[in-house]
């Protein structure tokens, strides 16, 4: 309200089209007065702060903006516009006028964030300001590296000149601040400030005080939705006078509008006169006035608005004291002493007998209480301190000490991973960098997705495919057009070695035990858009994702969190992804990564996981999880993995294993019933990871490889376990091509559930359907019964067209993803080398052509078509492309990828269960197959021992290989008596009844075009399993050219 009639007015900072000012009419109505009010139109403002700097009762506003050098302007002609922070004085009669030249805070460098702030108490107002900038795209920005944190202190003379003392008062901050808020910390009556940069950890700068005084106010009503409650009066204007005359006024609000909302208290510094003070408090809206009178220095005073039209003057002495907060009791951590301080409202913690350095991380719960109150209300919180990333260690390097008290006495396995290896205490542990197989390819060798077009490319108009990467262009086409091209499944094609289709269940479960790269915040500041966003193309008239043929269509593709200290700027080292849990094979998709994590599903009783009905629990308490659905939180399980919801075969296996937990941990108790919670808990957990490991590496592995690993000859304290790019990023996503259309669910007699076999992409982020439509058991029978898909270049549509849908009510139109594009784009964002480079550098031989891939002519065909050079392959199609290696699900590439990934699992962990149990623990273990834990844990007492392959087209398993049946009819099983199966069947009919329908409309040789391709479609429908893996044989001799392959999609 800058002319203090009530009404408040409009200002809206801004950066490329300006600031702009909006007078109130106080009629519903604004009129703008930026330039006639004499606030010229900034076009490079950050943020602004507003306060009463010369203390008239009127508010004042300083924007941030760039400060230009006569040196950038010589160059770069100062193209953002007038130089500097700006500080427009009010005039008290509608308009301002510039002072920020006149008391010295023009420059600021490049700032952002700033507050009018009173941090030493003298009744002068003061201003704090983050900036600076790191750009490589344009050396004329290189001197804003170099800017720092400002404080401008008010020398308090007639003009109020300022001085930055930042570097005297300990605000020292050269990174690039953003967001910026004041408040008081320590509830201490001085101001405390905190800074969020655009990259690394918040800075918080304590206000150590002075011995000047101060008064805080807090405004307050009955909210209007409930009386019960108080609100902040945001508005009402808060006015502070003297003996010592020294008038001052606040409006109740944040001082602080770019990225960081400030407290919404009044304070004052008084200076170092103690004499009482008269505030007045006035709610605009209401025109009702409240004022205290005798307000002694050093108080904390709530106002609270009057019932009824009338105004009010109180003395101090009368008003009754206000209730508050201090800390009751605090439990103690496993490392050192915490202790209540004198105040009640802070705590210290003493690490003795050890050092910070020692101590790690940390957690204890404390209790609050209130004073006076009869009620006994009280709450309880959780510290988790780490104390790993303290003491001077900057986020580039990383680490802490490794030869510590700490790191030597680690027995157990920790949830993160760190000091499995005591000589490099970070391997293997949480948000550690994939590591590289082959040289990341990235087109400018710094962070630009592989494949994207050079600038001489781009230059010179001959970049093959210009639409790709927002305009950036790539030397190989859209992921979606590869994906139409060769991975659209017609026909369902069994695994021909009979692989369950429980087994990619049980890869996916795994997955996530190792590895889990997340996307980066949707609103990253400061990059163009490829350095986030790396939309999909969609061909023009794609049928799931153009229907209306606009050729505009783009699937959203966010690109993968990485290391800040990385792919930043030219001789930085090229973008490394990480990996945002721990690498071990040590059951984090169950206990969680992180002690917090783990905390929220233990009992605490019995060494025992959470389960609520035998399932796991909801997630009431809002644990981080993935849910692109936006499904409720309250409805999704939480486990130690966010991804535990997508489907619910994943959701059987947490189910199945936090079973096995607190089966093992009855027993462990019934076998030592004096032991702790805590003893309990980590030996049941050492026994479930053990009997992961066995599983993994005795049943799994075989089935897929074909044969059983090299024998294991202990640990190798050399070998680094972090997770290969090309492990993550390509090779072990061959396990979408194993999913099938539905998840199976039998009764005991081998029919389907009452509710039939559940459609894949019915099931997405639903929890419930697995416990209201049988459970387990009727889903573990179904899996293992029936085979997965082969592992091929085909993928189903609830993968490659409907995975994660969701729906738009208003327009009536559903939407998904296509994995197979996304893993394409992933790899690119990722910088992975292209499939021939890769093969290289893992000593194979290089393929001279597209036909050396495969001996599917089609696809290696189609593969030309694409790709034109067979050195341009990306490698996750190259991977799936390959003929399989005799007697397993892989082609020579991702057979040996995964082979050596899982190695180094194994050899380079000292917590590996060969090592760490006794012989009879080991047999024990390894007793217990998938088979045995499923039937010891469900009402499925039939179960096979190994799961992996088919019960319904197996015998049994000998060498890792199926033992066949001489007769099977699983299509029957999967099909007879099935709802859903019939539903979807008459769905492709009805999309083929459309598409003749459309024939007509579009003319005779139209229709006569599109009858032929239904003839080909119904030939290949006739034809089942004996068809060629290629779904694209109507089309294949269209010419290599991008318009051929515009029209092949």
């Amino acid at each position: 309200d800058f002319n203090n009639d009530g009404w408040p007015e409009l200002l809206i900072t801004g950066d490329f089209f300006g600031s702009k000012m909006f007078w109130n009419n106080k009629n519903g109505t604004f009129t703008e007065c930026s330039e006639s009010c004499g606030m010229d139109v900034r076009i490079n403002a950050m943020g602004h702060t507003i306060g009463d700097l010369n203390r008239d009762g009127f508010d004042d506003v300083m924007l941030t903006g760039i400060y230009f050098s006569s040196t950038a302007c010589n160059f770069g002609n100062c193209l953002y516009g007038p130089s500097g922070n700006a500080l427009y004085q009010n005039k008290k009669n509608g308009t301002f006028t510039n002072i920020e030249q006149e008391i010295g805070v023009k420059n600021g460098y490049w700032a952002w964030g700033a507050s009018f702030i009173d941090f030493d108490n003298d009744c002068k107002l003061d201003i704090v300001s983050t900036n600076g900038m790191n750009t490589f795209e344009t050396v004329l920005d290189d001197e804003y590296t170099k800017g720092k944190m400002q404080l401008f202190h008010n020398q308090g003379n007639l003009n109020n000149t300022m001085i930055d003392v930042a570097a005297n008062e300990g605000v020292q901050y050269n990174g690039q601040g953003r967001g910026l808020l004041v408040f008081d910390f320590e509830d201490d009556g001085d101001l405390d400030v905190l800074v969020v940069p655009n990259f690394g950890p918040v800075q918080f700068f304590k206000n150590k005080g002075s011995d000047a005084y101060w008064i805080r106010v807090r405004v307050f009503h009955k909210c209007l939705n409930d009386v019960r409650k108080l609100c902040d009066s945001y508005g009402a204007r808060v006015s502070l006078n003297n003996e010592t005359e020294m008038y001052q006024t606040s409006s109740i609000g944040s001082k602080t509008n770019y990225l960081g909302q400030s407290e919404l208290t009044a304070h004052f510094g008084l200076g170092k006169i103690e004499v009482d003070s008269q505030v007045t408090v006035f709610w605009p809206r209401t025109k009702q006035q409240v004022t205290v009178i005798g307000v002694p220095v050093n108080t904390k005073l709530d106002v609270i608005q009057p019932d009824g039209n009338i105004n009010m003057t109180i003395m101090w002495s009368e008003i009754a004291e206000c209730p508050y907060l201090f800390i009751k009791y605090v439990s103690q951590p496993g490392i050192g002493k915490i202790v209540i301080n004198q105040d009640m409202k802070s705590l210290k913690y003493d690490p003795s007998p050890l050092t910070l350095f020692d101590v790690g991380e940390q957690t204890f719960k404390y209790t609050v209480a209130v004073k006076p109150d009869s009620f006994n209300l009280q709450s309880m919180g959780m510290v988790e301190l780490d104390m790993r990333t303290v003491l001077g260690y900057t986020i580039c390097n990383g680490s802490f000490p490794a030869n510590t008290l700490f790191v030597k006495s680690t027995s157990e396995r920790r949830l993160d991973g760190k000091s499995n290896n005591m000589g490099n205490v970070n391997w293997g542990s949480v948000s550690q960098p994939l590591i590289q197989l082959a040289p990341r390819f990235y087109a400018d060798n710094i962070s630009d997705p592989a494949s994207a077009c050079s600038l001489t490319q781009r230059i010179n108009s001959n970049c093959p495919y210009p639409k790709e990467f927002s305009g950036l262009g790539s030397n190989r086409p859209s992921p979606r057009l590869i994906s139409n091209v060769l991975m659209k499944q017609i026909d369902e094609r069994f695994s021909k070695r009979n692989i369950s289709d429980f087994t990619w269940h049980y890869g996916q479960f795994i997955i996530h035990d190792t590895d889990h790269t997340t996307l980066l915040p949707r609103f990253e500041f400061q990059y163009y858009e490829n350095h986030v966003w790396m939309p999909i193309t969609i061909p023009k008239g794609d049928v799931y994702f153009d229907p209306y043929n606009t050729g505009q269509q783009y699937m959203p593709f966010v690109r993968s969190q990485y290391n800040k200290c990385t792919g930043m700027y030219p001789g930085n080292s090229e973008r490394k992804q990480l990996n945002t849990i721990s690498a071990y094979i040590d059951g984090s998709m169950i206990y969680g990564s992180s002690v917090s994590r783990c905390a929220g599903l233990r009992e605490f009783k019995d060494g025992k996981m959470k389960l609520e009905n035998s399932f796991p629990p909801k997630n009431v308490d809002a644990l981080p999880n993935e849910n692109p659905t936006g499904r409720p939180y309250d409805q999704l399980y939480a486990a130690g993995d966010i991804r535990s919801n997508v489907q619910p075969g994943l959701m059987a296996l947490h189910t199945l294993f936090l079973r096995e937990h607190n089966r093992l941990a009855q027993n462990y108790l019934y076998n030592n019933p004096m032991a702790s919670d805590e003893e309990i808990f980590q030996k049941t957990r050492r026994l479930v990871i053990a009997e992961l490991q066995s599983v993994t590496y005795n049943e799994y592995l075989p089935a897929i490889l074909g044969g059983k690993l090299p024998k294991y000859n202990g640990y190798n304290e050399s070998i680094n376990v972090d997770v290969s790019n090309e492990f993550a990023t390509a090779a072990f996503r061959f396990g979408h091509s194993q999913v099938n259309s539905f998840i199976f669910r039998l009764k005991p007699d081998g029919t389907p559930i009452d509710e039939g076999h559940a459609i894949l992409r019915e099931v997405y982020f639903k929890p419930h359907r697995l416990e209201r439509e049988g459970g387990l058991d009727p889903l573990l029978r179904g899996t293992i019964k029936f085979r997965s898909q082969e592992v091929d270049m085909l993928m189903v549509d609830e993968m490659r067209n409907t995975l994660f849908p969701t729906s738009d009510d208003s327009t009536g139109t559903h939407s998904g993803f296509d994995l197979a594009a996304l893993n394409i784009q992933r790899g690119r964002d990722h910088g992975l080398a292209d499939f021939n480079t890769v093969r290289k550098y893992l000593g194979l031989k290089a393929y001279k052509s597209f036909s050396e891939i495969t001996s599917d002519k089609s696809i290696a065909k189609n593969l030309e078509l694409l790709y034109e050079n067979v050195d341009n392959i990306d490698l996750w199609v190259g991977g799936l492309a390959e003929d399989h290696v005799k007697d397993s699900e892989l082609g020579e590439t991702f057979h040996k990828i995964i082979l050596e990934q899982f190695i180094r699992f194994r050899d380079g962990d000292r917590f590996w269960y060969e090592k760490n149990l006794t012989t009879e623990e080991i047999a024990d273990v390894e007793s217990r197959s998938l088979g045995k834990i499923i039937r010891l844990n469900t009402g499925f007492t039939d179960c096979p021992d190994n799961v992996f392959f088919s019960s319904e087209n197996c015998i049994g398993v000998k060498n890792h290989q199926c033992i066949p049946r001489l007769f099977s009819n699983d299509k029957f099983f999967r099909t007879a008596n099935d709802v859903h199966f019939k539903d979807k069947h008459n769905e492709q009919g009805d999309k083929i009844k459309l598409l003749i329908i459309l024939a007509s409309v579009f003319g005779a040789f139209s229709g006569l075009l599109l009858v032929i391709a239904f003839v080909c479609l119904k030939l290949k429908v006739h034809a089942g399993n004996e068809i060629s893996s290629n779904n694209q044989n109507c089309v294949v001799n269209i010419g290599n050219n991008n318009k051929a392959l515009e029209t092949v999609a």
